[in-house]
C-alpha cells in the first residue's frame, strides 16, 4: 500500500511517501512560496523522488491538530482536494500522537508539547506499553506552569514546544523535566503514516465532513466574535 502523509500542524511541513512501512520519500517546507504552494511543491517532490504518479496513492494520511490554525486549515485542505480528485480514501491522526510516535521506546513517560503561542503550549501525555508508545491523556492548552503541575515524575520532554518554553519548564520542574530524548530519524509526516497504515483499511474513510480539525482550543476570531 503507497500512503502519502501531510503534516502542517507546525512552521516545519512535510510530506511523505511511504510503502508499507518504508519511507520511499520525503520532503520538508521551503520558504519561498505560500504554504499550499510549498505543499503541492512538496508533493511533487516526493513523487518524483521516489519515481510514482499520483496515480499510484492509495490513500491519504493528514495530521488534524492541535497546532497552526492556518497550517492545519491548509493541510486538510489541500487532503480534500486530493481525496475529491483521486477517490483514494484517507485517516486524519492526530498532531501529538504523530510527533510521539518518532520518540524511542523509555521507561519514562513522554510529554509531546508545541508551541501555541500566547505564552502556552499544547501537550498530551503518554508511557511505553508492551514496547510500544501509548497515549494516556487527552490534548490539551495550557502554561508551561500549569503543565508542570501535571508532572509527578521525570518525563521526556519533546516537540516544538520545548525550545519555546524550555526555561519555564525547567524552573518548575527541575530534574522532571528532560529533553535529551533520543528520536527516530524522518518527518513527522511520514510517522503519521506509520501510525495509520497497519489498520488503515479498518480507519479509512471517504467522508470528508468527517475530516475535522483538533483545534483544542478557540481561535481568536471565535474569541472575539463567538460562535
Amino acid at each position: 500500500m503507497v500512503l502519502l502523509g501531510l503534516d502542517s500542524s507546525t512552521p516545519q511541513a512535510s510530506v511523505a511517501l511511504l510503502k508499507n512501512q518504508d519511507i520511499l520519500s520525503e520532503q520538508f517546507q521551503s520558504q519561498d512560496c505560500s504554504l499550499s504552494g510549498q505543499i503541492l511543491l512538496m508533493v511533487d517532490t516526493v513523487l518524483s523522488k521516489a519515481q510514482k504518479r499520483f496515480e499510484d496513492i492509495d490513500g491519504f494520511v493528514v495530521t488534524t491538530g492541535p497546532g497552526s490554525f492556518t497550517g492545519l486549515r491548509v493541510g486538510i485542505s489541500v487532503i480534500k482536494g486530493f481525496v475529491l480528485s483521486s477517490e483514494k480514501p484517507f485517516v486524519g491522526v492526530g498532531s501529538l500522537d504523530a510527533f510521539a510516535a518518532k520518540v524511542k521506546p523509555d521507561p519514562k513517560p513522554v510529554c509531546v508539547i508545541l508551541d501555541a503561542r500566547k505564552c502556552e503550549v499544547y501537550a498530551s501525555f503518554f508511557k511505553v506499553s508492551d514496547g510500544s508508545l501509548i497515549k494516556v491523556s487527552e490534548d490539551c492548552a495550557l502554561s508551561p506552569e500549569a503543565l508542570g503541575e501535571r508532572v509527578q515524575e521525570p518525563t521526556l520532554f519533546y516537540g516544538t514546544g520545548v525550545a519555546a518554553y524550555r526555561d519555564r519548564l525547567q524552573s518548575v520542574l527541575g530534574n522532571k523535566f528532560i529533553d535529551s530524548v533520543d528520536v527516530y530519524p524522518g518527518s513527522v509526516a511520514s510517522f503519521a503514516v506509520l501510525q495509520a497504515i497497519n489498520d488503515f483499511e479498518n480507519k479509512q474513510s471517504f467522508n470528508l465532513n468527517s475530516l475535522k480539525i483538533n483545534y483544542v482550543r478557540k481561535s481568536e476570531a471565535e474569541i472575539k466574535f463567538g460562535p
